[in-house]
């Protein structure tokens, strides 16, 4: 794997002609307690930025807090070329502490002491993507469906609240203990140039910092054009890449390299062809061929064709046969008779799971995955070809009886009764309206959506 270290690309340098003296700089380690509160404990690794240590809360410790660790990230004095610079790394630490997803590792405050200037998260306890890699050569597709999914939710609730990640790597991805999947390092994210407000635009911004790692940048971000989502969707595809093969796409180059080089990545074998299209796309040098969602990577694929095995076949004519036959027997010796009491032999449905092949049933773990991807980030019924609610028909066309896509359907139409039913409270009759119509085109069956069209009516005589 490419060297996973954040690096400072030197943008401005003309930010850098009131550093401070780093001979001055405070320095902390072990047994330290920062703001008599939180003491080092263990250092969990080194990056560009800084050092993380796990530290003892102690005032969670006296309140007798089950779980009274967090996370400190100490800032390296090189990071800190100015006050201007701190105050911007404060900026977008406040941007980041209010991203409230199960998916992103929950950033509580922006502090400093003397000339140490640190920040605190959310601890937590697994490993780093990247470790995750060595240790799982060559996973199976489900494995790796089951934290992209959760990588893609994060990243596009992010990019809803305007952040853009611009340093998404594996070791920026932790896999927890318990399964959990959490994207960390959300610290130095910039604002995403499509929701830029230009009167709020301020004279420094953390864009000068250029804390990038060259291997997973795209070339926008190399060349220090303003990032938006499609920067992260490159970042993505390259990690998505390593996961399958254990190697980088373009042997670890800069993408601005890889690029002047004309370089194609390598085919990934173990993936259906509609499936690399997904990730090759995601691997353009152009961020205008890259997809806008996080999401477009893993989802939004034709759905595969049933292959059934040689003895699966046998058995599936063998059980036509047998209800042929039985038919058959039944028209001949009642006919002319229809008092004949002749008992028909039951014979058992063999249920649709036992016909479908290992492809298919890889499919609708896809989609699951890609349905629950939706639902994290709120794309339960649009855009269009990119939401929960078709992802969820896919599974049924694949297996008409899967309890998990019916739940899922159940589920939204719940979430549309739920807006309908609030709608109608604040009298809000058009959008009442337009809620139990998403909901009854999901379940037209719905009791508590079809109560509501009273409720509604009422509303509209009022």
């Amino acid at each position: 794997m490419p060297s996973d270290k954040t690096r400072l690309m030197n943008i401005d340098p003309s930010s850098n002609s009131d550093r401070p003296d780093s001979a001055d700089k405070v320095r902390y380690g072990l047994g330290d307690i920062l703001k008599g509160r939180f003491r080092l404990e263990k250092e969990l690794g080194r990056g560009g930025m800084g050092s993380v240590y796990k530290a003892l809360d102690l005032r969670q410790q006296e309140a007798n807090e089950r779980f009274p660790w967090v996370a400190v990230k100490i800032m390296d004095a090189s990071t800190l070329s100015s006050e201007e610079t701190l105050m911007c790394l404060q900026r977008e630490t406040t941007k980041s502490r209010g991203l409230s997803h199960p998916n992103i590792v929950r950033v509580f405050d922006f502090d400093r002491e003397d000339n140490c200037v640190f920040m605190t998260m959310e601890y937590l306890e697994g490993v780093t993507l990247d470790s995750w890699i060595v240790n799982n050569p060559l996973p199976s597709y489900q494995d790796c469906m089951r934290i992209w999914g959760k990588i893609a939710s994060a990243l596009e609730y992010a990019h809803e609240q305007g952040l853009v990640h611009c340093d998404f790597k594996p070791n920026n991805v932790f896999i927890c203990d318990n399964g959990d999947v959490k994207v960390i390092d959300f610290g130095i994210s910039r604002v995403n140039a499509d929701v830029i407000n230009k009167a709020t635009v301020t004279r420094f911004d953390i864009s000068q910092l250029g804390a990038l790692t060259p291997a997973y940048a795209s070339c926008e971000m190399i060349e220090a054009l303003q990032p938006v989502r499609q920067d992260d969707i490159y970042s993505f595809a390259v990690v998505m890449y390593e996961m399958l093969t254990g190697r980088h796409p373009f042997n670890g180059l800069m993408a601005t390299q890889a690029r002047a080089k004309k370089l194609k990545p390598e085919r990934v074998v173990q993936i259906s062809q509609s499936e690399w299209k997904k990730l090759s796309v995601g691997l353009s040098f152009n961020r205008s061929q890259r997809p806008v969602y996080a999401s477009e990577l893993i989802s939004g694929g034709k759905t595969k064709k049933l292959h059934f095995s040689k003895t699966v076949k046998i058995v599936m004519i063998i059980f036509a046969l047998v209800m042929f036959s039985t038919v058959s027997y039944y028209m001949f010796f009642t006919r002319g008779d229809t008092n004949l009491d002749i008992e028909v032999p039951v014979v058992e449905t063999i249920p649709m799971e036992r016909y479908l092949s290992e492809s298919v049933i890889e499919e609708i773990t896809f989609m699951l995955s890609v349905a629950d991807a939706h639902m994290g980030v709120g794309n339960i019924i649009s855009p269009p070809g990119n939401n929960a609610y078709e992802a969820y028909l896919k599974v049924l066309s694949l297996d008409p009886k899967n309890v998990e896509a019916e739940k899922g359907l159940s589920n939204i139409a719940d979430i549309n009764f739920k807006e309908a039913k609030n709608y109608i409270l604040m009298k809000d009759a058009e959008r009442a309206h337009v809620a139990i119509q998403r909901g009854l085109k999901v379940s037209p069956n719905h009791k508590g959506l079809n109560s509501l069209m009273d409720d509604l009516e009422k509303l509209l005589n009022e």
